[in-house]
């Protein structure tokens, strides 16, 4: 297929700059190819400390009006409008999704009704004020850091497993709430990102309330050092950005999925293979660690191999691994079973065209076990039995915030063995699901 046939993802835009893009480096632009084609979809300029400079100048004065002019009754409007075109514009953010950010057509359907769910909550949250919204008991978990004290100009980022959904995350609840925010992208996130932009624009956002910077490759974590700097604080998000490649320091944003003696093994098979494998295992919308009491294992495995069969069955649907995921997995898988686990589906590795790998399933016999650690962010899970209750909750010491626990037990009793823990959302007979409450995210603004 020729490049001419290919859509540019932003060409019916307007003039890139007048979204709020900074972005003169020096030299020609990148071409931002498709994930899954490699054809051209369009440029990528890239931004340099400077901009971010002049992004941060120019917040500065767009802050002291869009605080003091807009009401919260106008945020208010403005939230509905920005939820109501997003409605719109389904097709091209579809699409957007695919091509750009590497994410299967059912992975992409999900991540836009999952933004669309949370548009309405923030809506829903700003206007009873934040208070006056039921907080299931998985969220009860106090809100880390202190409150902002006044308006600020904040920093955000793009979590490539959520781009859209992550974009929201950190962008709507500070704009709502009297904030100015740059946003740092990449090659693979711009196109969503200037889409959305354009959005808030016709929804009614003043011009450098929300500022782009972009990067690629070495780049980022020079930008990201000098957004941290400059602006008064990060946006609130999900989790940290884990490393992409292997020889980076091991990211700790792991969900963790605990099936106890007295849980439902079917029904623990079933939601951790969606878990475990969608997003391709991407960063915190992982589940790469299942500790199951002994008892359970082998039923256990039975039913996840089973239930992995049929999320195998749609691998023209999964989404997409980076170059440096795929040599991380296939590293990772390597040495644990140089380690001792035993394979149980997927192995050997065979990856299919541009890094779409077939789940892999692998088994631990024991929690204490040497087993590399942790697990990469790609298609896998590591099955770890246990006998006490004391080893579910050393491994559990290894997770990040995100957890499930299958068991008849009350969560009452649970939540107290969890408080020295990391996990700050506990889903009970559930998987994990990773995201930003928005009672968290404006409990951290106001």
């Amino acid at each position: 297929m020729p490049d001419s046939a290919q859509p540019e993802l932003c060409q019916d835009l307007p003039d890139l700059t007048t979204l709020g893009l900074l972005a003169s480096a020096p030299g020609s632009p990148d071409a931002t190819l498709s994930a899954f084609t490699g054809y051209r979809l369009g440029d990528s300029a890239q931004s340099t400390p400077e901009d971010v400079f002049r992004a941060v100048e120019r917040a500065r004065v767009a802050q002291l009006a869009w605080a003091t002019a807009s009401t919260p009754a106008q945020r208010l409007r403005f939230l509905r409008r920005l939820r109501a075109l997003l409605y719109t514009q389904n097709s091209l953010f579809q699409l957007a999704l695919t091509r750009a950010c590497g994410l299967g057509p059912l992975d992409a359907v999900h991540e836009q009704s999952a933004t669309g769910r949370l548009l309405a909550s923030c809506s829903a949250a700003y206007r009873n004020r934040f208070s006056a919204i039921r907080i299931p008991w998985s969220a009860r978990c106090p809100t880390r850091g202190k409150p902002l004290d006044g308006d600020a100009v904040m920093a955000s980022c793009v979590d490539s497993a959520r781009p859209l959904t992550s974009l929201v995350e950190g962008v709507v609840p500070a704009l709502v709430t009297g904030h100015c925010v740059i946003t740092q992208v990449d090659e693979h996130t711009l196109p969503i990102t200037l889409r959305f932009a354009w959005l808030a624009r016709a929804a009614g956002l003043p011009d450098h309330t929300w500022q782009f910077v972009s990067s690629a490759g070495s780049g980022d974590s020079s930008l990201r050092a000098t957004l941290a700097e400059h602006t008064d604080a990060q946006a609130p998000r999900c989790c940290p950005l884990g490393p992409t490649h292997v020889s980076t320091p091991y990211p700790t944003s792991r969900g963790l999925l605990i099936v106890r003696h007295d849980a439902d093994v079917r029904a623990a098979a079933r939601a951790a293979a969606g878990a475990s494998f969608a997003r391709a295992g991407r960063h915190c919308a992982a589940t790469p660690s299942i500790v199951v009491h002994a008892c359970h294992a082998d039923a256990f495995l039975h039913c996840f191999k089973e239930a992995t069969r049929k999320y195998s069955a749609r691998m023209n649907q999964t989404s997409k691994l980076s170059d440096s995921q795929a040599q991380w997995m296939a590293q990772w898988v390597q040495e644990t079973l140089e380690a001792g686990a035993h394979p149980v589906h997927g192995v050997p590795l065979q990856p299919r065209p541009h890094h779409t790998f077939e789940p892999v399933i692998l088994s631990a016999l024991v929690a204490h076990q040497a087993i590399p650690n942790p697990a990469p962010h790609a298609p896998v899970a590591l099955v770890t039995r246990y006998t006490a209750w004391s080893e579910a909750l050393h491994l559990a010491r290894q997770a990040g915030p995100h957890a499930g626990v299958f068991t008849r037990t009350r969560i009452q009793q649970l939540l107290p063995q969890f408080a020295t823990l990391s996990l700050t959302r506990v889903h009970l007979n559930a998987a994990p699901q990773p995201g930003l409450l928005p009672r968290d995210a404006f409990g951290a603004l106001t």
